[in-house]
């Protein structure tokens, strides 16, 4: 089970309610406590022991003022996976692969495309404004994740965008003189030369893919704060 805040916070929320195990599952059952608001998944071997699981939740939860909200859970394979915070949760080949989630991408993808549109007739250096912060905030969220191929794909998309500025920008330019005079190598250790920037002041806009991933620090199975020592 993966407490809300999945990135700040690591300690896996069945250490909390005093339920071990290994990561080992089949099933899964997916579910939001009302009152808190707090969504929850819970990782089992098979569907019989996702409602036995749940039973004990339920008993847990009662004396504590909370319940489940039944219209935010199911029970599903694994192998189908799920979305949880943002991330798509599956196994493939034998092996769970967690990663940004299609709809979260999605979100970003519009909202990136609003605020490059917002920006038509603005300078290089307020683009950077703009952009850099949801970049780095994106990319830090979903380090911990298998994200490389997607940090790849929206550096590829942002890199449309903001030669499309550019070119809106300078309508009667051409494309070479865009490239010149917006792209080129300004970080002073990556031998990238499509890198967006401003000329003038030398601050250029930070990719997705320079972002490390960097993986979780498993928490240890007594590691609770209800369960004795």
């Amino acid at each position: 089970m993966c407490p809300k805040g999945f990135v700040e916070s690591p300690v896996p929320s069945n250490r909390h309610a005093g339920f071990g195990g290994r990561p080992e599952e089949t099933g899964w059952l997916k579910g939001q406590y009302r009152a808190s608001g707090r969504p929850y998944v819970v990782l089992c071997h098979d569907e019989e022991q996702v409602h036995q699981v749940r039973a004990r939740l339920e008993d847990w939860l009662e004396p504590r003022g909370l319940r489940f909200n039944e219209e935010k859970t199911q029970v599903v394979h694994l192998d189908k996976g799920f979305d949880f915070l943002g991330f798509t949760v599956r196994r493939t080949g034998g092996k769970l692969i967690i990663k940004p989630s299609t709809a979260a991408c999605a979100r970003l993808r519009a909202r990136l495309r609003t605020e490059v549109k917002t920006l038509h007739g603005s300078n290089a250096e307020a683009v950077l404004r703009r952009l850099i912060p949801i970049v780095r905030g994106w990319a830090a969220y979903y380090r911990a994740v298998a994200s490389t191929t997607t940090f790849t794909s929206l550096d590829h998309y942002l890199w449309r965008l903001t030669f499309k500025w550019s070119r809106r920008r300078h309508r009667n330019k051409s494309r070479y003189w865009i490239v010149d005079r917006y792209f080129g190598q300004f970080h002073p250790s990556r031998r990238d030369r499509w890198v967006f920037g401003d000329r003038d002041s030398g601050a250029f806009l930070i990719k997705f893919a320079w972002t490390g991933i960097v993986r979780h620090q498993l928490v240890k199975g007594g590691a609770s704060r209800t369960t004795p020592r």
